[in-house]
């Protein structure tokens, strides 16, 4: 066998190997909820006065259309089909916030909800497995370079603006005032329905800050980026660390 041949032949028992240990065998028909985009927040710095633990506006924005929850399952939906193509992977509609099927009822504290009708649907209609997208709440930790700053809390999807903060492009070294941060704070959880135990959860802090030295019109943080520009970075937040994240939810525990 040439060195060539032999290369190609490892290459081959590799990918094999790998598509073995990712592919689930127990995957045989999944559903995916989500409810994270039925509003952005957008969370504005503000200096802490006495002992106010967390002074931050905040303007809750409704949104009318599922996009970002669209966006959200079709990542996991393509994941879900990558680990293992014969499974059945069903995207279910945006559920109503409090509703039975409002995924942040249905997995509390790490337990599932056993009187949930409908998880018991779930279960009548022969599926193995629920994939759960919820919002997650946790201290603001946005990444600007190097940095990770950031106050208050934050949850679910939004923007978090701060018009003090001095920043330095490492480029160039042109100095501005503020940043403006979209940030995506998720829980992804999948649930094996037959027996109502959690096989794996995962949390998605993610940001992507802009510095107002990047700004070369002299706008605000918040209005250096169009509503599409902004729209456009919370979707590519969502899809990229949905899609890395789903696979860390089968790592052996």
């Amino acid at each position: 066998m040439t060195h060539r041949a032999l290369a190609l032949f490892l290459g081959l028992a590799l990918a094999c190997w790998a598509n073995a240990q990712t592919a689930d065998d127990s995957l045989k028909k999944v559903a995916i909820v989500s409810l994270i985009g039925e509003v952005i927040t957008v969370d504005t710095y503000r200096p802490k006065v006495g002992t106010s633990i967390d002074s931050n506006h905040r303007d809750v924005i409704p949104i009318q259309t599922p996009v970002f929850d669209h966006t959200a399952l079709l990542a996991a939906g393509d994941a879900l089909a990558k680990l293992n193509p014969a499974a059945a992977v069903v995207s279910l509609a945006v559920p109503a916030p409090g509703s039975d099927a409002d995924p942040a009822r249905l997995v509390v504290d790490g337990k599932v909800a056993p009187s949930s009708a409908f998880i018991a649907s779930l279960q009548e209609q022969g599926f193995t497995h629920l994939l759960t997208i919820t919002k997650h709440r946790a201290p603001a930790r946005l990444h600007l370079g190097v940095d990770t700053v950031g106050s208050g809390n934050l949850q679910g999807i939004g923007f978090y603006v701060d018009n003090d903060f001095r920043t330095r492009r490492r480029d160039t070294g042109e100095t501005g005032t503020g940043f403006m941060a979209p940030y995506v704070y998720i829980k992804l959880t999948l649930v094996e329905l037959g027996t109502l135990q959690l096989r794996g959860e995962e949390v998605i802090m993610a940001s992507a800050a802009r510095s107002a030295a990047n700004n070369k019109d002299g706008f605000s943080p918040w209005g250096a980026m169009t509503p599409e520009q902004k729209v456009g970075m919370l979707k590519s937040l969502i899809k990229r660390h949905v899609t890395e994240t789903v696979p860390l939810l089968f790592r052996p525990k």
